[in-house]
Order: C-alpha cells, then sequence, then structure tokens
C-alpha cells in the first residue's frame, strides 16, 4: 500500500506543474523552484521529487539536469498544428461574416475541437 500512495504522490506532484506549465502559469523557458523548494511546496520527499521530474522530462514538459537548473517546457505539437489553427481562425472569420447557418456550426465544432488544445500551445502557435 505504501509503495502505491507513493507512486500516486510522484504522478500528482508532476499533473500539477503539467497543468501549471501548459496554462502558463509556470512560463516556458522559465526555472522550476529547485527541488528542496518543490519539496517544501508539495510536502513530499526528494525522492518523490526527482521522480515526478523524470515524468515531466519524459513528456518534454522540461529540460535541464539534476542539480543544475530545470526549465519549463512546452512540447511541440504536430507541425500541422499552427496550420491547423490558422484555417480555423480563417474559418472563423468567414462564419462571422456570414450568417449562414452552415458556417456557425463549422464554427461551432472548431471551438469544440480546440479545446482539446492546451491553452499555451494556443498561444504559442500565435
Amino acid at each position: 500500500m505504501a509503495a502505491n500512495a507513493k507512486r500516486l504522490s510522484y504522478r500528482e506532484v508532476a499533473d500539477k506543474l503539467r497543468e501549471q506549465i501548459e496554462h502558463g502559469d509556470i512560463p516556458t523557458d522559465s526555472a522550476l523552484p529547485s527541488a528542496s523548494e518543490l519539496m517544501e511546496q508539495f510536502g513530499v520527499s526528494s525522492t518523490v521529487i526527482k521522480n515526478a521530474m523524470i515524468l515531466l522530462r519524459s513528456s518534454g514538459h522540461t529540460e535541464g539536469q539534476q542539480g543544475k537548473a530545470v526549465y519549463a517546457r512546452l512540447p511541440t505539437g504536430p507541425g500541422w498544428l499552427a496550420e491547423l489553427i490558422d484555417a480555423g481562425a480563417a474559418l472563423a472569420a468567414v462564419a462571422e461574416s456570414s450568417a449562414g447557418t452552415e458556417g456557425a456550426e463549422a464554427l461551432r465544432e472548431w471551438q469544440r475541437a480546440l479545446k482539446s488544445v492546451p491553452e499555451a500551445q494556443l498561444r504559442r502557435a500565435e
């Protein structure tokens, strides 16, 4: 049971930091707090922080080395993501300028699809 609780702790820490990075609360290219600061912030051991950092590095949300600064990174989306966002913006302009029902429905569909893209990724593509 204790091993399972430990696993959940480092995953929970990683999830919270990942959310902060994706929502821009921890800006891309900024240094994350030190391991000791994170230990204090989350009330966990150094092992939990180390394992959380491994998860974040493997998902592309951080870059750096232990003993040196670790920086927030926003994993890059596939190359087509920026093109999709640009095409969607063009679609939105057309839909807004026309009174047609089809254009308005297409815009609503595009907006629903964009909700699955992290906020910070959208800001990065602008």
